[in-house]
């Protein structure tokens, strides 16, 4: 929970699984039908616009989305740093969020 605000309990992702942020791939770690936790290589900021494209079978989903949080984070071990950031969902289908996050829950 990022602070008491969490409007929506997160759904921990199995590894592997990635979305695009404005065409970048990001990991996925938690879903909820309100936003998502992601690692990224490149450079996310607190209220940044963002675009979401989830892979579904054979097309993408899209929605828009803000960074809601973001944190940068030097590798444990060997390995490049990362951006772990908070993305809230502006637009997203609500029930396609719920069946993504079924089919991939850790």
């Amino acid at each position: 929970d990022w602070h008491g605000t969490r409007r929506a309990p997160r759904q921990p992702i199995k590894a592997g699984v990635e979305l695009q942020l404005d065409g970048n791939p990001v990991s996925l770690i938690d879903l909820s039908i309100t936003g998502a936790q992601v690692l990224s290589g490149t450079i996310l900021r607190p209220n940044q616009k963002v675009r979401v494209t989830i892979p579904q079978d054979e097309t993408l989903v899209r929605c828009r989305g803000t960074i809601a949080w973001a944190k940068f984070e030097l590798p444990k071990a060997s390995g490049a740093p990362v951006y772990r950031a908070g993305v809230e969902f502006v637009d997203a289908d609500r029930d396609f969020v719920e069946q993504f996050s079924s089919r991939n829950r850790a």
